[in-house]
């Protein structure tokens, strides 16, 4: 289980790169990811689909409020990638997929499929990113279908922005 994977990382660390290949399927989980000991640009910890299909591994969340509002947080996890997942948010006021906070730094999404929800406000962003000294995160070859936006970038002010954050190669449907 997820919950399993994130107790062995929390607990033990890890000493080299490690990968969860995740059977298709949908996962109704809130995963909240830190900092794991070992980790590092070489050491990386990745979940993707076993079979390489987006569409087959479904991660989802019925988020009720605002504070509540992702799939996935990382808070000040680094190292992470997310390759080939699927996130469909299951509430149609709160649906951020993943979520940046407090130095989430290193971190990959790729080859991800996003289904969001229609509307205006940041609550929907697919992909969410407020914390400016979250730097070096890569959204690279994604498709996001519906949301507020696909990725929102905010610093806190006009000098205070966020820096080193590359997003190419998405295909957008749908905004």
């Amino acid at each position: 289980t997820f919950a399993d994977a994130l107790t062995g990382l929390n607990q033990c660390g890890i000493n080299g790169a490690v990968v969860f290949n995740i059977n298709a399927g949908t996962y109704s989980n809130q995963l909240i990811l830190g900092e794991v000991f070992g980790s590092s640009a070489a050491n990386t910890i990745t979940f993707k689909a076993a079979n390489n299909d987006s569409t087959s591994v479904i991660m989802n969340y019925n988020a009720s409020t605002s504070t509540d509002n992702w799939i996935i947080k990382l808070n000040g996890g680094d190292d992470y990638i997310f390759k080939n997942l699927c996130f469909a948010p299951a509430n149609s006021s709160y649906s951020n997929a993943i979520v940046f906070a407090n130095a989430a730094t290193n971190n990959e999404i790729s080859g991800c499929l996003f289904n969001g929800n229609s509307g205006t406000s940041n609550d929907l962003a697919s992909v969410r990113i407020e914390d400016i000294t979250s730097v070096n995160n890569r959204i690279i070859g994604n498709r996001f279908n519906s949301g507020s936006m696909s990725v929102m970038c905010k610093g806190i002010s006009t000098t205070s922005l966020l820096c080193n954050i590359t997003v190419k190669n998405n295909i957008l449907n749908n905004f």
